[in-house]
């Protein structure tokens, strides 16, 4: 007979975080997830009109014990979220900046 009976591996997730935002004209939409005890790692994903424009995912740490760090956990799903954030904004300041340069290089090519 099959047990369906939840040991501690197959905790659930924690509760994951999101963010949208609006830069740039663009709907952004960031989203963290625990992926859980069996896949033992964090994901981040940022969507961009419904697509998946940027993945990244971190392996917990070998010194974390998912049921007693479930704080530890929380805060490394946070920084790891407002880190892609942060560095979504850099790139995205970074890309506006260059456009107003380059357009205005093309206005005026002797000006630099």
């Amino acid at each position: 007979m099959e047990s369906h009976c939840r040991g501690p591996d197959t905790e659930h997730p924690l509760t994951g975080l999101n963010h949208s935002l609006r830069r740039l004209g663009m709907e952004i939409h960031v989203q963290t997830e625990d992926r859980g005890a069996r896949e033992r790692r964090i994901e981040t994903q940022v969507f961009c009109d419904g697509r998946v424009v940027l993945s990244t995912c971190t392996e917990y740490p070998d010194s974390l014990n998912r049921q007693q760090d479930r704080e530890r956990l929380a805060e490394l799903m946070r920084r790891q979220h407002f880190n892609v954030i942060r560095e979504l904004e850099t790139r995205l300041v970074r890309q506006a900046d260059g456009a107003r340069h380059g357009s205005r290089s093309r206005q005026d090519p002797g000006r630099r």
